[in-house]
């Protein structure tokens, strides 16, 4: 079906000018040049100084400060070529326009041809009018002595342009091939001849394919995965250039070697298009199964999942109150399963120059509940996302208990006076004693925050810790670390909890 589609032509206009200043800036200031007569588009974009900058050295600012005398210029393109005619060792002068006066004449003066144009008759009346300029330079001109403008025939012009059979077909035939493009004009009527006749030539569309394939994939280098794909769809140029390693080596993490040598087996591919996909899907076990890594199909940002391993939980070694359990749906090999506890403390952390720099990601508790689950529907839990020295980035109550349908009979839920022998050991606040707190089928819990997790129906929940932002540790990194704190003393049990998946923002906070 999609080889019988018949795709409209896209021309190369049909590029942003940013695009093209890009593609010009890998070429050279000789290539520009020739480049910038292709189209309007080429033309607008050679001149622009993102294309010129790049066309001198980085260090020029530098050079410039030791300048005797400071150089004016009012682009980058006027700066390249000023110090180009200043530095460059000067050729001798291009052959002179002038010749000696009309034949028969030998007195010394020289003329050089203004232009050409013709007289139709139609007596349309109006001037023909001439100029001479040079300004563009700045030198000083001195010497010439200057007679007039002198207005001959053409001998046998129309005979020169063509054969043609009627008078009308060889004005038009000398109209078409006489057009005057320099800087030496002739201007009928004070129109700008010139300036309409080049209007009227057709140029022959450009189409994009007609790019290297090189190019192109340099270019979708430069989007997203999903840019990526959705231009695939354009031709088959740009088909082949999306298939290319060039361009999906770029839309993985530069650090990806590293990364699948931790991996805990090994992984097989055929391309990096095909790497990238895999990494979307199948997580990859890294880190003798602590951790696992996966790419954002939409970004190509890094995800990372901290299994409940590596995480710090409070009294996690009691087995009274913890356990470590295997479930065939599980990222990991072992969960957490809690037992019983009051006092819910979870803790975790992460290098921030293993994520994606300066991007915005979002922290997630992956876990879910059994049918016995209890304690979490009176006290919401506090989430906290702080930086190594403590400073809070992020921080948020939720409720995370089931949200179902209470059962008709009265199911209590109590809120329990710690144990005594806590006070001794001087671990617990001072609890009020003899606090119990029965909650009837009458009196329905807060709505959960808990939600799906995203790309899965395996019956795992989330709760969103907080966002934070990594800026390409400019701070000098340090750890991100993720906090699940609840104290109030209710005795909590029925939780199993797989880790803290760390993934991008699709969006950034508003």
């Amino acid at each position: 079906m999609v080889g019988d589609m018949l795709l409209p032509l896209t021309t190369i206009s049909d590029l942003p000018e940013s695009c093209i200043s890009h593609i010009l800036s890998l070429t050279t200031p000789r290539e520009v040049c020739r480049l910038s007569a292709v189209s309007s588009s080429f033309r607008s974009a050679a001149d622009s100084d993102y294309v010129w900058k790049r066309m001198l050295p980085p260090d020029l600012p530098a050079l410039l400060s030791r300048a005797v005398s400071p150089i004016t210029f009012f682009s980058k393109k006027d700066l390249f070529f000023c110090l180009w005619t200043g530095l460059k060792e000067q050729p001798p002068p291009p052959p002179s326009d002038l010749r000696p006066r009309e034949e028969g004449r030998d007195d010394g003066w020289m003329e050089v041809e203004t232009g050409e144009f013709y007289v139709n008759g139609s007596g349309d009346g109006g001037k023909v009018e001439f100029r001479l300029m040079e300004v563009k330079h700045g030198h000083l001109k001195r010497g010439l002595v200057l007679e007039g403008i002198e207005i001959d025939p053409k001998p046998n012009l129309l005979a020169d342009h063509g054969q043609c059979t009627s008078t009308d077909q060889r004005v038009v035939a000398f109209r078409k091939q006489t057009p005057v493009l320099g800087e030496k004009s002739v201007r009928q009527n004070g129109d700008d001849k010139a300036e309409s006749m080049a209007s009227s030539i057709q140029f022959p569309p450009t189409s994009i394919s007609d790019l290297p394939e090189s190019c192109i994939s340099h270019i979708l280098s430069l989007t997203t995965p999903r840019d990526v794909c959705r231009s695939s769809a354009t031709n088959s140029s740009f088909r082949l250039a999306a298939n290319s390693d060039y361009v999906w080596e770029r839309m993985l993490p530069p650090d990806l070697p590293a990364l699948l040598s931790r991996a805990v087996s090994p992984v097989s591919f055929s391309s990096k298009k095909e790497l990238f996909f895999l990494l979307c899907s199948s997580p990859l076990i890294i880190d003798s199964g602590k951790s696992s890594f996966s790419v954002d199909r939409a970004s190509g940002k890094k995800c990372f999942m901290i299994s409940a391993k590596e995480l710090s939980i409070m009294l996690s070694e009691d087995e009274s109150c913890w356990r470590w359990i295997s479930l065939p749906n599980s990222r990991f090999s072992q969960v957490a399963d809690l037992l019983s506890v009051w006092w819910l403390e979870i803790r975790a952390a992460i290098k921030a120059t293993e994520l994606s720099p300066h991007t915005w990601y979002a922290a997630y508790f992956i876990l879910k509940h059994k049918e016995y689950s209890s304690g979490f529907n009176l006290y919401p839990v506090e989430l906290a996302v702080s930086k190594g020295d403590g400073t809070y980035v992020s921080k948020r109550e939720a409720f995370i208990h089931p949200d179902k349908r209470r059962k008709n009979t009265p199911q209590p839920s109590y809120a329990h006076t710690p144990p005594p022998y806590g006070h001794i050991y001087g671990w617990l606040p001072d609890w009020p004693r003899g606090r119990r707190h029965l909650m009837t089928s009458s009196e329905q819990p807060p709505p959960s925050n808990l939600r799906p997790r995203e790309g899965g129906d395996d019956g795992w929940m989330e709760v969103e810790i907080g966002e934070f932002y990594t800026n390409g540790g400019e701070d000098g990194g340090g750890e991100v670390e993720f906090s699940l704190l609840e104290v109030n003393g209710v005795v909590k049990k029925g939780l199993v909890l797989d880790g803290i998946e760390i993934r991008p923002k699709t969006e950034p906070p508003s």
